[in-house]
């Protein structure tokens, strides 16, 4: 009886298959581990919500029969007016359309990013009431432009040298940034009242920028005891 030889080139195709089914199932395991993840997420979201909000909706799966894809990221509120990045992979203008829909009562501008381009609040944020820090890279620059064509309102600008800079969260009359060279950009707003908070979020952000992705601030609702006549 003949024995049957396998030949170096078989067994790396061999070996490239077997790989290639691994590469395959942990891509498949990667993307349940997140779906569940989601899942968890937006059960907490769904119960914790209504008590802090006084309408909470879900985002709609299409607009106008196209699918919808909305990352919060890509979505700046200035206090006034919103804006929502539409880029190639992030939101989509299906899901600017589904902001505005919800959001009917303010003014909902869309701003079309390069297709390489980071969520659009890792270019842009809120630094003080009317003031705005923005970074100074192409993608930032052409942001202030339509910000500029497009805002209903005027912004004094902060200019922040490193898109990474902008970092920062506005709360409570407080600024929360992260510490690197750029802080002191900040450092004449506490004449306008602000504490300037700095933290140490290098190993969060290594997960993601901004840092206001990581966190989700809700206005307290006053209990009907607390409204007067």
């Amino acid at each position: 009886m003949k024995q049957m030889r396998i030949h170096g080139n078989e067994r790396s195709t061999k070996a490239m298959m077997v790989t290639g089914e691994n590469i395959g199932q942990k891509k498949a395991e990667n993307k349940r581990s997140v779906e569940n993840v989601i899942k968890v997420v937006n059960y907490k979201l769904r119960r914790l919500l209504p008590s802090s909000c006084h309408d909470v909706q879900e985002c709609p799966e299409t607009v106008d029969g196209k699918a919808v894809v909305l990352e919060g990221g890509d979505v700046f509120f200035t206090g006034n007016e919103i804006f929502v990045g539409v880029r190639k992979q992030g939101t989509n203008f299906e899901g600017a359309k589904a902001v505005a829909r919800v959001f009917c009562d303010h003014a909902v501008i869309p701003i079309h990013m390069s297709d390489k381009a980071q969520c659009l609040r890792h270019y842009v944020a809120v630094a003080a009431p009317g003031i705005l820090a923005i970074g100074t890279s192409k993608e930032a620059q052409n942001i202030l432009k339509v910000l500029e064509a497009e805002a209903m309102l005027r912004y004094r600008i902060i200019s922040i040298e490193d898109d990474e800079g902008v970092n920062c969260i506005l709360v409570n009359k407080r600024l929360i940034f992260q510490r690197n060279k750029t802080a002191a950009k900040f450092t004449p707003l506490q004449s306008n009242g602000l504490e300037l908070w700095t933290v140490d979020a290098g190993d969060l952000l290594k997960a993601g920028t901004p840092l206001a992705r990581h966190c989700f601030l809700v206005v307290e609702k006053k209990s009907s005891r607390d409204t007067h006549s």
